[in-house]
């Protein structure tokens, strides 16, 4: 695509020295690290992506999400860790209906800069506070439909499986090319390709997929290597023995072959401080 977003010309981008420290790290990564322009979407009346960014060949809008613990969870963690010195966590692998809720308003503000489905649209995840490990597997249960499947034959062969479930990404194919997740307290990043996307072949050749190398998920090319399963075409995704079926047939397993909910769980504990009193 070669349309160039009509906000970022008009607009010329807000100074990045009034960027927050959210907006900051996603200009690091595509100025600083990508070598991209990209520029802050200034604020105006109707709600619009947060930034617009160019690769030398592809334009880019793009909605930042930044996902914090409630306070809930943080005086409860806290208080675990004041009583007992140890702070305990743990939440099933599902979609989650707010994850589908912030896509989805992204994709309005996204929407709502320029309509033009050439430009490629990313929903950008900041991930801060404890735990962050645990939302990065919700978000992309929510994006690819994921589910672990076992088969408990001799083979005892396990994958995780794509499309297994309803997905975001199959929902908003028309919509949504892909997502970017950062832990903000680390280096630790993913590019999660949408293959149902329109865009899927300009994206798969841009210069944003080279730069992430691995850090890049393609469900069509990871199945190709044997890494995952997919699910394909019109199963109806709530009928698990179907889906179940399907894999069997697609991939030769047994008939002992189940699906198996993968939680998240973490403890964190308190070490005192050793202090030298010579």
């Amino acid at each position: 695509p070669h349309h160039q977003p009509r906000v970022a010309a008009a607009a010329g981008g807000v100074r990045m020295a009034e960027l927050d420290e959210n907006e900051s790290l996603v200009e690091q990564l595509f100025r600083e690290d990508f070598g991209f322009q990209i520029e802050k979407i200034p604020e105006g009346g109707a709600r619009s992506a947060d930034f617009s960014a160019f690769d030398g060949e592809n334009y880019y809008l793009i909605e930042l999400k930044t996902k914090y613990r409630s306070a809930d969870e943080m005086s409860e963690r806290e208080s675990q860790l004041d009583e007992k010195g140890l702070a305990e966590f743990s939440r099933s692998i599902e979609r989650r209906s707010n994850i589908t809720k912030n896509i989805s308003d992204a994709l309005r503000q996204i929407e709502s800069s320029d309509p033009d489905t050439e430009i490629l649209r990313i929903v950008f995840f900041l991930l801060r506070d404890f735990d962050a490990n645990e939302r990065w597997k919700n978000i992309l249960a929510n994006l690819y439909g994921i589910e672990t499947v076992v088969d408990w034959s001799d083979d005892n062969a396990g994958k995780e499986c794509y499309y297994f479930h309803d997905s975001d990404y199959y929902r908003y194919r028309d919509r949504l090319d892909a997502a970017i997740i950062l832990i903000a307290t680390s280096d630790k990043a993913v590019l999660c390709l949408n293959d149902h996307s329109q865009n899927i072949d300009a994206l798969r050749e841009s210069p944003l997929v080279e730069k992430f190398g691995a850090g890049v998920i393609d469900p069509t090319k990871d199945e190709a290597l044997g890494e995952i399963w997919i699910v394909s075409g019109g199963i109806e995704r709530s009928n698990e023995q179907a889906v179940i079926a399907y894999l069997r047939e697609k991939y030769s397993l047994s008939e002992r072959t189940m699906a198996m909910n993968m939680g998240y769980a973490s403890a964190t504990v308190v070490v005192p401080i050793k202090r030298d009193t010579r």
